[in-house]
């Protein structure tokens, strides 16, 4: 493929997700449904082949690959996943949450072609852990003490609102 577009695909593998963060637009009245519907291992590699039939046809490559959710790791196959991804010599981020960064995961992630793990601080600790649940500001700390330490690089969203707006600037100082 000559052509390398400036292209990311952010895929929501599933809906599934522990936590319940305050915001978060995946539990509304569909919940119960999509988490149903969400596509078999099969059907994700079935699309992903569209994919590279689309990249054939246009003669481009689509090189990175967001994997996401709800928490993308609720699914028994996602490694399964990642191994596909990673055959296909694709870039792949992750966007998770702080409870799935443990050694064991990091180690498997960079054998299965984990870049970068993306987590969210939406504040200082009292107003994240208002948006995320208590106890989420530490572990999310946690979390990137340890991808720091890895070989992937690690990667901080902060979901700007109303509520948290003044916390921004100090955060970042943080």
């Amino acid at each position: 493929m000559n052509n390398v577009i400036d292209f990311s695909i952010q895929w929501h593998i599933t809906e599934r997700c522990p936590n319940q963060c305050k915001h978060c637009y995946m539990y509304d009245q569909q919940y119960e449904k999509k988490i149903h519907e969400e596509l078999s291992f099969d059907n994700l590699v079935g699309a992903l082949e569209s994919i590279e039939k689309f990249e054939k046809k246009y003669d481009v490559c689509i090189p990175n690959f967001i994997i996401t959710g709800g928490d993308p790791f609720a699914r028994n196959d996602t490694f399964d996943f990642l191994s596909v991804l990673n055959a296909k010599k694709k870039n792949i981020i992750i966007l998770g949450i702080p409870e799935q960064v443990t050694p064991s995961n990091i180690r498997r992630m960079h054998e299965h072609g984990v870049k970068m793990y993306q987590v969210s601080l939406d504040g200082a600790k009292q107003n994240h852990d208002l948006m995320r649940g208590q106890g989420s500001f530490d572990k999310t700390i946690a979390a990137l003490h340890l991808l720091n330490r890895s070989p992937m690089h690690s990667a901080i969203m902060f979901t700007l609102t109303p509520d948290n707006a003044n916390d921004m600037f100090p955060l970042i100082d943080y």
